[in-house]
């Protein structure tokens, strides 16, 4: 029986060959973009879902425009506007302010204590509440405590090797210059 509706299907096929490839070419076509509407989706939908509270993070952005014409979205805002926020806002338990230092370039110590000069590209710097909104876990030290202070930093895996050859970075100096 499933011979005969197979056999009937390439038949009806191999006689109208143009409507055939017409019709197989738009159900590929929208099997592909329902599929790529799916996977953005997703995309969008996992934005900090690594986060224990990834639900209850956002994130303020300004959008801009000239003329009366809109220009972008950026995830920028005043650095007075998280507190201001918070204060008038009870529902707001904490906010952090997060700024990119352009430019800068860090100077590490070597092993043989000769000051040596790496650039990074990234480096922000954070309010303190910005290890307690999001879930991060430390290699070596303490996140609770590690930005308690202006002269503390917190730094990857990679970063560390690269300026310290180890993982183990507690108590050791970065001078950070430029920006």
């Amino acid at each position: 029986m499933l011979a005969n509706y197979l056999t009937f299907a390439i038949r009806s096929l191999s006689k109208r060959k143009l409507y055939s490839f017409i019709n197989i070419s738009g159900l590929a076509i929208g099997v592909a973009v329902f599929l790529l509407i799916i996977r953005y989706v997703d995309f969008e939908l996992s934005y900090d879902r690594h986060h224990q509270h990834g639900a209850d993070i956002y994130r303020t952005v300004l959008t801009r425009y000239l003329n009366g014409q809109f220009r972008d979205v950026i995830p920028l805002t005043g650095y007075a506007a998280g507190p201001a926020l918070q204060a008038d806002i009870p529902e707001i338990k904490r906010t952090a302010r997060v700024h990119a230092m352009f430019g800068g370039a860090v100077i590490s110590a070597s092993p043989k204590n000769d000051a040596t000069a790496l650039a990074e590209d990234r480096i922000y710097l954070a309010d303190p509440a910005f290890l307690q909104m999001f879930t991060f876990t430390a290699a070596s030290g303490n996140l609770k405590t590690a930005l308690d202070r202006p002269e503390n930093i917190v730094i990857t895996r990679s970063v560390a090797e690269k300026h310290f050859d180890s993982d183990d970075v507690v108590g050791k100096t970065l001078r950070v210059a430029g920006g």
